[in-house]
C-alpha cells in the first residue's frame, strides 16, 4: 500500500493487533487467577503475562517482544497520535514489573493488575 491513507490503514491494524496481542492477553493470567491465589501463584501468573504473553502454534511471545513488534511494524506516525505518549508509558510501567518478577518479590496483586489493563486501555485511547 502507499500513499497517507494506506499508512492511516496500516497503523489503525497494527494498533488493533497491539489490542489483540497485548491489550487483552496481557492481563489475562491475573484475571483467571482465584482471589485467594498465594503470592507465589500471582508472580507466576504475573511472570506468564509478561514472558508468555500470546502463545499459540507451540510458542510463546513476551509482551516486549509484542511491543518491539509493534514498533518496528508501525511507523513512527503513531507517535504523533494522540493518546501515543500515554501509551508509551503504560507499556513501560508493565514491562517495570518484569524485575521485581525476577527479584522473587511479593507483588501487590491490584497495583500490577491496574498497571497490565491500563496497556489496553491506552491503546483504545490512541488516535481517539
Amino acid at each position: 500500500m502507499s500513499g497517507p491513507g494506506a499508512c492511516n490503514l496500516e497503523l489503525a491494524e497494527h494498533l488493533l493487533d497491539l489490542q489483540h496481542d497485548l491489550g487483552k492477553y496481557l492481563r489475562l493470567p491475573l484475571d483467571l487467577l482465584p482471589a485467594t491465589a498465594t503470592p507465589d501463584q500471582v508472580r507466576q501468573a504475573v511472570w506468564t503475562a509478561l514472558h508468555a504473553t500470546r502463545r499459540g502454534a507451540g510458542r510463546a511471545v513476551g509482551a516486549r517482544a509484542l511491543w518491539q513488534a509493534f514498533l518496528d511494524a508501525a511507523s513512527d506516525d503513531w507517535r504523533d497520535l494522540s493518546g501515543a505518549e500515554a501509551l508509551q508509558q503504560a507499556v513501560e510501567r508493565a514491562l517495570a514489573w518484569e524485575a521485581a518478577v525476577e527479584a522473587g518479590e511479593t507483588l501487590d496483586r491490584a497495583r500490577v493488575h491496574a498497571d497490565l489493563a491500563a496497556v489496553g486501555e491506552a491503546i483504545r485511547g490512541v488516535g481517539g
